[in-house]
C-alpha cells in the first residue's frame, strides 16, 4: 500500500509530538509540582517507548502492535490511577483495583487467547480509552465547581483536558478499528480517519506540555475542600 505524503507527514509530525510534553517539562522543571512530576516521567517513558518502537519498525521491520498492546495497557493504568488520585485520595481504591484486576484478567486472556499476540487488542483499547477519557471527564467537572482558583493557571485542566480530548476520540477509532482492518487499511477509509487521530494526539500533547507552564504552587485534589 503506498501511503500519501501527506498522510506520512502528519503520522511522523503525530509521532514527534510525544516528545513535546518531555520538553517543555524539562525546560520549565522548576516549576513541576506534585501533581505534574508523575507526567513528566510517564512522557519521557513515552519518549523511549516512542524511540524503541520506531527502531523495530523503520530499522529491523518488525511487527510492533504487541508492543503496543502492553503500552496501551500500561498508559491506561497510569491515567486512571493519578485521576482516581485526584478525585479522591486514598478513598474509593478498594473498588478501583477490583476494577483493575478484571480487567487485567480480561485483557491478559484476550490478548494472549482469544486474539492473536502480534495482533492489536482493539476491543480492550476501546474499553481503556473510555475508562480513561470517563476519569478526564470527570476530573474536568470538579474542577468546574471549584470557584478558589483559576483553570488556565491549574496543571490538573490541562492534563484532564489531553486526555479526554485523545481518549475520547481514539475511542471512536477503536470501535471502528475491526472494519478498517477488513478492509485492508483501504485508504479512503483509513486516511481520514488517521489524519483527524494524529491531530487529536498533537493537540492534546501541546495541552499536556502547557501544565509545565503552570506556576509552582499546591493545587488541591478537586474533592478535597
Amino acid at each position: 500500500m503506498q501511503v500519501p505524503l501527506l498522510l506520512r507527514i502528519i503520522t511522523y509530525t503525530s509521532l514527534f509530538s510525544d516528545l513535546i510534553p518531555f520538553f517543555s517539562g524539562t525546560w520549565f522543571y522548576k516549576r513541576i509540582t506534585s501533581f505534574t512530576q508523575p507526567f513528566y516521567f510517564f512522557f519521557y517513558y513515552v519518549a523511549l517507548q516512542e524511540a524503541f518502537s520506531s527502531v523495530m519498525v523503520f530499522g529491523f521491520g518488525w511487527n510492533t502492535l504487541w508492543w503496543m498492546n502492553i503500552y496501551h495497557f500500561t498508559e491506561t493504568i497510569f491515567f486512571t490511577w493519578n485521576f482516581h488520585s485526584w478525585l479522591w485520595c486514598r478513598h474509593k481504591r478498594t473498588w478501583y483495583f477490583l476494577v483493575l484486576m478484571l480487567f487485567s484478567a480480561y485483557w491478559t486472556y484476550s490478548t494472549f487467547f482469544l486474539n492473536h499476540f502480534f495482533s492489536l487488542n482493539a476491543f480492550a483499547r476501546t474499553i481503556e480509552c473510555f475508562f480513561v477519557s470517563l476519569y478526564a471527564g470527570v476530573t474536568l467537572i470538579r474542577l468546574s465547581r471549584r470557584t478558589d482558583q483559576s483553570f488556565f493557571s491549574n496543571p490538573q485542566f490541562w492534563i484532564a483536558s489531553g486526555a479526554m480530548i485523545y481518549f475520547s476520540f481514539s475511542v471512536i477509532v477503536f470501535v471502528i478499528y475491526q472494519t478498517i482492518a477488513n478492509n485492508n487499511y483501504l485508504l479512503s477509509v483509513f486516511q481520514p480517519v488517521w489524519n483527524i487521530h494524529s491531530f487529536m494526539n498533537i493537540f492534546s500533547n501541546l495541552l499536556y506540555s502547557i501544565a509545565f507552564f503552570c506556576q509552582n504552587r499546591t493545587f488541591m485534589s478537586p474533592l478535597r475542600k
